[in-house]
This record gives structure tokens, sequence and C-alpha cells, in this order.
């Protein structure tokens, strides 16, 4: 038989076929990966432990996640501790991160924030961006070591940098707050911006604020109503009761008190003492429905159980005015008073009315003056006349009574 070079060539390829070996079967590492990105955590921790027993680092971190969460067996803090330990020496920076947040919370480990800073800040260097954003609110607040803002500030910026917008929100709350640095409510916009549109429902309603107040950013209420309602529909609290009240006032959208009713009665139901008292408020002053002070005593009081003091204060005017109540100017006092021990200045005005009118006390001048200049030095500016017009001159200022008002300043 001739041999031709075609045949020459399937001969010289099935030759080397049968010279190469049979691929090896998927076992080890290999296996116990694919096992663990698909969810079987138990052929997971089986295959991953003779890795992680040879030395393999990713092996040791993976085993560690295992007992950490109790994903394929019993939880285990303890093992979970020696595996992160080990995988961490040898440079792990998922490891290094997972016995920072041990060290942090006391998980199987004694807490200690000087060991936990230290793990994070290993992995933050190699550039981790959850590790950066732990080292940063660490340093922010002295935690195992001494106060760092300015470095704070460089990790958490590096941390959105590397894709956290938990550090982003971080940043716009230092700017806003002027935490250890000059309040910049534009600076504070800019951060809370990136990490609303990554989705943050906190950022959104904090940035909502700022353009419903203009304060940072030009007013914008259209932008606000858009920014609270995509916080309150991920379910924040803040952002529901916000929402609430662009529906009462007509700001950004038309004015819908259901709609509003709806929304601060959500934001009640999460224990927003604030949306409780904006509850009673439309039941106070007749929105959304026919005027119904029962109703609104009793949304007060479950404001006031949970230490809202605008709502101590209505309560107070409910009594001092007869609305739905007894008219009782000693009630009056005792929740005007509850507000005030808690530093609230309508409360304070509310005290110093009823010392000036003489109502369930003795007439005193001097006793209102002082409530009202407290009042106003916490910025009421309803107080201010009261509070800087010599008393001798008091009567030039009127006598109304108060409770044919809205909202009764006097």
């Amino acid at each position: 038989m001739t041999v031709t070079p075609l045949l020459r060539l399937a001969l010289a390829a099935a030759f080397f076929a049968l010279a190469m070996p049979a691929p090896a079967a998927v076992t080890g590492k290999t296996a116990g990966n694919a096992a663990y990105k698909a969810g079987d955590y138990a052929t997971a921790l089986r295959e991953l432990l003779p890795e992680a027993m040879s030395g393999n680092s990713d092996a040791q971190a993976k085993v560690g996640t295992l007992y950490l969460d109790g994903k394929g067996t019993a939880k285990d803090y303890a093992q979970a501790g020696k595996w992160f330990t080990a995988a961490a020496k040898a440079g792990n920076r998922q490891a290094q991160r997972k016995l920072g947040e041990m060290y942090r919370d006391g998980l199987g480990l004694p807490k200690d924030d000087a060991k936990a800073l230290y793990w994070y800040r290993l992995a933050a260097e190699q550039g981790d961006a959850p590790s950066q954003y732990n080292v940063g609110l660490f340093l922010m607040e002295g935690r195992g070591g001494r106060k760092d803002v300015a470095q704070a500030l460089k990790l958490f910026a590096r941390a959105v940098d590397g894709g956290n917008m938990s550090a982003a929100l971080r940043l716009g709350e230092i700017y806003a707050d002027g935490e250890g640095v000059t309040a910049d409510l534009h600076q504070a916009s800019i951060w809370y911006e990136r990490a609303a549109l990554d989705g943050s429902a906190t950022a959104q309603q904090k940035l909502g604020a700022l353009y419903r107040d203009g304060t940072g950013v030009p007013a914008d209420p259209r932008k606000a109503f858009s920014l609270f309602r995509q916080s309150a529909e991920a379910g924040n609290v803040w952002g529901q009761y916000y929402l609430g009240g662009m529906y009462l006032e007509g700001s950004g959208t038309p004015r819908d008190y259901d709609i509003a009713r709806q929304w601060f009665a959500k934001a009640a139901s999460q224990g927003s003492a604030a949306a409780m008292t904006a509850i009673g408020s439309m039941y106070r002053d007749a929105k959304g429905g026919r005027r119904d002070y029962k109703s609104a005593m009793e949304w007060y009081l479950r404001a006031a159980s949970a230490k809202n003091w605008t709502a101590a204060y209505n309560i107070g005017t409910l009594y001092r005015c007869g609305w739905g109540v007894e008219e009782d100017f000693a009630q009056a006092m005792a929740w005007f008073r509850k507000g005030a021990d808690n530093g609230h200045a309508r409360s304070m005005f509310g005290i110093a009315t009823l010392h000036r009118r003489g109502e369930g006390v003795m007439t005193n001048a001097i006793n209102a003056r002082d409530w009202y200049q407290k009042a106003y030095a916490l910025g009421l500016q309803s107080a201010k006349p009261w509070a800087t017009t010599p008393i001798a001159h008091w009567g030039t200022l009127g006598r109304k009574r108060g409770c044919m008002m809205k909202f009764p300043d006097d």
C-alpha cells in the first residue's frame, strides 16, 4: 500500500492522540470552587478542605466563610477564625477583611478593635474596597487607634472608586453634618448623588431633602419629589415620610391629601413618630376629611410615646385651646414641659405663653420672658418679639388668644 502524505499526517495525529494522557477528573480545588459558585456548599466544603489543609489560601478563605455562615455545615466561629487566620497570614485580602469583622463583632474571637483595624488595614492596602470603608469608619471614631478624619476621607474616596457606595453615603453625611470638616452641603450633594444613582434609598431621601430645601443645590421640588418617591418605594421610612409631605404641600406634584395620608401611614407603620404626628395634624386641620380632634389626639399620643416632642406640644395645645377635650391648662403645662425638657423650642414657647397670660399659673412676665428667650435661642423666630422686646412694651405686641389660628403661636 502506498502511504500518501495525507495518510501519513492522519497516522501521526492518531499516534499523538494515543500518547496524550486522559484529562484528569475534576477534583479538589476546581470541583470545590465550582460547587461553591453553584451554591452546593456541602460539596464545596468536602472538596475545598483538602486544599485548605495543604495551604491554599483561597480555599482556606472559602472554608472559613462556609463555617462563618453555616453553609454546608453547622455554624462554627472557632473553625471560621482558624481558617481565616491561616489565609489572612498568607495575604488573602478576603480573609483579612473577614477576620477584621470577627474581631470587630467578637464572633468566636475576643472583641478587639485594634486587631480588627489591623486586619482591615492589611486588606485595604491591597485595594479591598469594603475594608477601605471599614478602616475609614474606625478612623472617624478613633476605634482601635487614634482618630484621623483626613485619612478616613481618603479611604472613603478610594472605597467609592472601588465601587463601595456605602462610603459615598458616609462621605455625604460627613460633609452635611460637618463631622471633623467644615460643613459643605454642595460637597455632600455630590457624594449623595453617587450613592443615590447606585440605588441607595437613604442617599436618595437625603439628596431629595437638599433639593427640596435648596441647600447645597438649587431648589428643585420636582427632583426632590422624584428622589423621595424612589426612596419611599424602596421602603425607606424617611423617604415615605418626606414623600407624604410633598403630596401634603403640593410641592413637586399636585396636592393630594389621600395619597399624603397613605405615605404617612406607611412610614408610621415602620415606627416613624414624625409621620404619626403628621397624620394627627391632618385630622386636626381637616386636611383630606372632616376635622377630627379625637383621632388627632390618638395619633399625637402614639407619637409622643415614641418621644416626638412636636406631638407633645400639639397635645398641650389641644388642652390649652379645649380642642376635642375639656380646656385644661395644667395638662397643657405638663405636655409643654415634656417637650421643653427635651429641648423642643415650640414647647418652651407654650410654657412662656401660659406664664404671660396667667393660664393655669400666676401671671409671671419674667418667667415668660425667660422661656421666650430660650425658645428664640433655639431658633424659633415667632418667639423673637417677646424675647427681644422689653416687658414694659409687651402691650404693643397684642394679646391674641391664638386658639383660632390653624397652628397657635400664642
